[in-house]
């Protein structure tokens, strides 16, 4: 076995390594933000496709309703099939819409304590903002490696923290999607119905 795998890491070495996982963790939360973008660029493209579609239904319905009203059968379930195909995108792509706002949205520095790397200078709360800033201070007019060491500590545990909340976020947006695919093809099956009885 190597000796050197039994040494204590160095305090630089320490301050290293702390700093290589708040990197990686910012990678991460970039990672994240670049999907939910990819995600509201396909949900955008997707809604306005089906507005469009869906706004000629609504014109054409009263139209459909009175053609159909002497019929038998199942062709009368078809504006009920348009309004639940209707109700499941707009409910399922409003949840897609607000979880990735959720994900996308910056953080404060919540439990986390005052740090010279990410400092938080709110002037509304004077407490917090005295606190940053004397922390600030001890770095400026000298500060030993435990001060380092805890600074770095304190922001990787903060950025832990962002990214568990922006990775659950992003899974309940790609969940909502899912659905949201799902109930597409049932939304454009009953707008080609309606548009097949009215031209029939």
């Amino acid at each position: 076995m190597d000796d050197r795998e039994n040494l204590a890491l160095s305090t630089s070495q320490r301050i290293e390594h702390l700093k290589a996982g708040y990197q990686n963790s910012q990678s991460v939360a970039r990672f994240i933000d670049t999907k939910i973008g990819a995600l509201m660029a396909g949900l955008a493209a997707l809604v306005g496709l089906m507005f469009a579609q869906g706004k000629a239904v609504v014109e054409s319905l009263p139209y459909f309703l009175k053609t159909v009203i002497s019929w038998e059968g199942c062709w009368c379930c078809v504006p009920l099939l348009f309004i639940i195909a209707s109700v499941a995108v707009i409910a399922s792509g409003g949840y897609v819409f607000w979880s990735s706002i959720e994900a996308l949205s910056p953080r404060n520095p919540g439990r986390s304590k005052p740090s010279a790397i990410f400092p938080y200078l709110d002037k509304k709360n004077e407490e917090l903002h005295n606190s940053e800033k004397e922390r600030i201070d001890l770095f400026r007019d000298g500060g030993e490696w435990k001060h380092a060491i805890e600074d770095w500590s304190n922001q990787l545990e903060r950025m832990g923290e962002i990214n568990c909340e922006k990775i659950m976020n992003c899974q309940k947006a790609f969940n909502g999607f899912r659905f949201f695919l799902y109930s597409t093809p049932v939304f454009f099956l009953a707008c080609l119905l309606v548009q097949y009885v009215i031209n029939f």
